[in-house]
């Protein structure tokens, strides 16, 4: 799920990608989705900690209740600015919170406010704390808001500034410093990329002023630094990030039987955006994650991708496996089944292939068009079981994370026999329905 309005907590996404001219597509996917790309199982316990850290966020209830107290501007540590900047005794410090202020226009120092309305609701989203449901109703009405209260993204930008600026809340492992969130908006300001250009609902997206009050504020080495990163790298329109394995990746080889080289480089980009539109992105925007990858990687069967998209350990034995099957890499391996002791299934772009024993040597492969594939789930929430099955026979099963989707076992015992299969019924079915669109993906895929 992607929206131009989730550029507004860009602050708090920028990465030193953007010091380099990047695509239209980048951009969506790291600024306008909703879901922040890296977000998985791994990964959503500890935004969560930060939510409730930061903000007391849980739920629904208490996300909205903190939406409400950001939007009053109950977190401001001044009741009045213009009285705060009136009262200060240096001239050149006041001359500076005069000059940013003018920036502002009315809003002062709201736009850090609204900045984090958006970044907390889509992290709540993307936590699973509520649905999306919920989230549609509270961002329909904020960023509507929000559009109204400001005239372009200078002025608003220059009142995210001037909020955190005055925020008085020290950093920590889950706050934002003030250092590195201006830091972050200038070098959005001073990016080849003006990525703010790509929001539609302000048209007037030139940032010259607050780039140059930024570079009067910001020590000159720090300016020098980040001028000077800026266009190191020539992506050619390909989507940085995905045209070459990540450190992170090859770093997770060392010490394995895993050599670089069992690495497509050539076909890397290809089949890494091919996992993600196909079936990685799909699974996430559905909340079907929790049925299918699972904490326990090295002791369950495994969904295994070309990109950490699910983890380290999934991309790593991705390519351990992919040598052993060159006969396929013309019609581009995307995904494999991973049982205990062996794969179970290989996607690729043209068909599902399973495996047939011999007496001896390797397994042969049968080659299943995808138009012939029968693709289906189970869900035993009783026995805390998840299963894909590949026509009758079991490819994936898996202890679902049931803290998910805010279950545990206690919860499961507490439900009636019809309660919870009503519940598995609706899960399985969201579950088929994934699976059964794969191969239109397929084809979306392939005629972009």
């Amino acid at each position: 799920m992607q929206s131009e309005y989730v550029l507004l907590c860009s602050p708090y996404r920028y990465s030193s990608v953007f010091a380099n001219s990047v695509n239209r597509q980048f951009i969506e996917k790291e600024l306008m989705s909703v879901v922040m790309p890296g977000v998985n199982i791994m990964t959503r316990g500890l935004l969560r900690t930060m939510l409730e850290t930061n903000y007391g966020i849980t739920d629904y209830s208490s996300l909205k209740e903190e939406i409400d107290k950001l939007e009053d501007g109950r977190y401001h540590a001044l009741e009045d600015v213009s009285s705060f900047i009136d009262g200060i005794g240096t001239p050149d410090v006041k001359d500076f919170y005069l000059s940013l202020n003018s920036l502002t226009g009315s809003q002062l120092i709201k736009g850090f406010d609204d900045c984090r309305i958006i970044d907390v609701l889509t992290k709540s989203y993307a936590t699973r704390l509520i649905t999306k449901e919920e989230f549609e109703e509270l961002f329909t009405k904020q960023t509507e808001r929000i559009k109204n209260s400001y005239q372009t993204w200078e002025q608003y930008l220059a009142s995210c500034v001037m909020g955190k600026l005055l925020q008085y809340v020290p950093s920590s492992e889950t706050i934002t410093s003030v250092e590195e969130y201006v830091v972050d908006v200038y070098s959005f300001c001073i990016a080849p990329t003006n990525v703010f250009s790509y929001g539609t609902f302000w048209a007037n997206h030139e940032l010259a002023n607050l780039t140059a009050f930024l570079e009067n504020f910001l020590p000159e080495e720090i300016v020098k630094e980040l001028k000077s990163r800026q266009n190191r790298v020539d992506y050619k329109g390909e989507i940085p990030g995905l045209t070459a394995p990540s450190n992170d990746l090859l770093a997770s080889l060392e010490g394995t039987s895993i050599d670089p080289t069992f690495i497509d480089y050539e076909r890397y980009q290809y089949l890494s955006e091919l996992a993600d539109y196909v079936f990685w992105t799909p699974l996430i925007e559905n909340n079907l994650e929790w049925m299918i990858a699972e904490k326990n990687l090295q002791e369950q069967d495994t969904i295994l991708l070309p990109k950490e998209y699910a983890s380290l350990y999934s991309a790593r034995v991705f390519w351990y496996h992919y040598p052993s099957y060159k006969e396929l890499h013309e019609e581009h391996i995307f995904a494999m089944f991973e049982g205990t002791l062996s794969l179970n299934l290989i996607f690729t772009e043209e068909a599902v292939y399973t495996f047939k024993k011999k007496l001896f040597g390797k397994p042969a492969l049968v080659r299943i068009p995808w138009e012939q594939v029968e693709l289906s789930s189970s869900l035993n929430l009783w026995m805390e079981e998840s299963k894909i099955h590949f026509g009758k026979k079991t490819i994936s099963n898996v202890s679902p994370v049931l803290s998910e989707i805010g279950l545990n076992s206690k919860a499961i015992d507490d439900l009636d026999s019809q309660e919870r299969k009503a519940l598995e019924n609706e899960w399985q079915q969201k579950m088929n329905q994934f699976l059964e669109g794969i191969p239109q993906r397929i084809r979306e895929f392939k005629g972009k």
